[in-house]
């Protein structure tokens, strides 16, 4: 039942050109910064460099999001290097498209979704979320990956689990928070990583309660 409910999630794994247009665009940027080592400049780009290096060596999986606040130097780096040294308009061209296309290719995908277009995985989190506030006792404290929604749609205080492979330290958390319940979801990464370990070593200290697809909501007893 427990390896049953957490399947594989989904990765998209990159193709060939993926790889090979960030190799290129990680080419470019390292030249840009290196022409770009001005007194005046200094600053920003040692400023780029160790925010760069925090996403890098981020300890979880969900990094990649803090990038944004750099794109607009990175497209500058981009700028210096090509224009030093590519002198073909065509590959300007060419870049320039494939940047802007990879930056806008998932914008219609950010529209806000009605429930019923939700992926499953999310409108189960939410449904067994709402399930639990019709259904559970007060006080209850249930951990969850996303508490803040679980406070809104369950009304019960929430806390989110230590993002870490180690199940007898969250064990541990479990019992300082006194949780009584936790909601293993099947949309993210995190839970995966962390809970599935978790629940493969205490199983005999949880109670699947609830379940809705590859959802479920456990008491810890």
């Amino acid at each position: 039942m427990f390896t049953q409910l957490i399947l594989p999630l989904k990765v998209k794994m990159l193709s060939f050109g993926q790889k090979l247009l960030k190799f290129l665009i990680f080419i470019l940027v390292a030249g840009g910064i290196v022409l770009n080592r001005k007194e005046k400049t200094h600053f920003l780009n040692s400023y780029f460099l160790l925010y760069l290096a925090v996403i890098v060596f981020w300890p979880y999986q969900e990094g990649v999001r803090f990038l944004i606040p750099i794109i607009p130097l990175i497209y500058a780096y981009l700028a210096i290097f090509t224009f030093k040294y590519v002198k073909s308009l065509s590959f300007k061209v060419i870049l320039l498209v494939l940047l802007l296309s990879a930056n806008t290719a998932s914008l219609p995908a950010a529209r806000p979704l009605s429930f019923g277009k939700l992926p499953s995985a999310l409108r189960n989190f939410f449904m067994i979320n709402v399930w639990a506030k019709d259904n559970l006792l007060s006080p209850a404290v249930i951990v969850s990956r996303k508490p803040r929604i679980t406070y809104f749609y369950s009304g019960h205080k929430s806390v989110a689990y230590p993002f870490l492979n180690e199940p007898d330290v969250i064990w541990r958390f479990f019992r300082k928070y006194n949780a009584k319940y936790l909601i293993v979801d099947n949309f993210s990464r995190e839970t995966h990583m962390y809970i599935a370990p978790f629940l493969q070593r205490y199983r005999a200290r949880l109670k699947l309660i609830y379940r809705i697809g590859n959802t479920g909501l456990f008491k810890i007893e």
